[in-house]
């Protein structure tokens, strides 16, 4: 479902809007859905980076699924919470499933080889 929504800006922001437009070839309204859309990723990037969002909370505010999240973030620089997703290990094993294999995509034997570790 769409809502309407009315908004007011200052000329400045409404120029660079229209000049997006004018770039993107489309209207007004494409333009606003995309920025929002992108804010959301970045909101997102931003509360994970800090510690103040789960990847799963983070893929919820930018609207992802997690593993399109995981990419985004690694495509930002954004490393992986390691100590969050290893002490998460009993409360939400699927969760630290996922963050292990995002490690293991990003750091490889560094992440097997200390894993090995933590299991002696």
């Amino acid at each position: 479902m769409t809502k309407t929504l009315s908004i007011r800006m200052d000329r400045y922001n409404y120029e660079v809007l229209s000049e997006f437009t004018k770039e993107e070839r489309t209207d007004l309204s494409n333009t606003i859905r995309d920025l929002v859309t992108r804010g959301r990723v970045m909101l997102a990037s931003e509360k994970y980076r800090s510690g103040e969002a789960s990847l799963g909370r983070a893929a919820e505010l930018a609207g992802q699924p997690v593993g399109r999240m995981m990419t985004v973030l690694a495509d930002f620089g954004v490393e992986p919470h390691r100590k969050r997703g290893l002490s998460a290990r009993v409360a939400e094993p699927k969760a630290v499933h996922v963050n292990l294999y995002f490690w293991h995509c990003h750091f490889g034997e560094e992440l097997s080889a200390g894993l090995a570790g933590d299991r002696s």
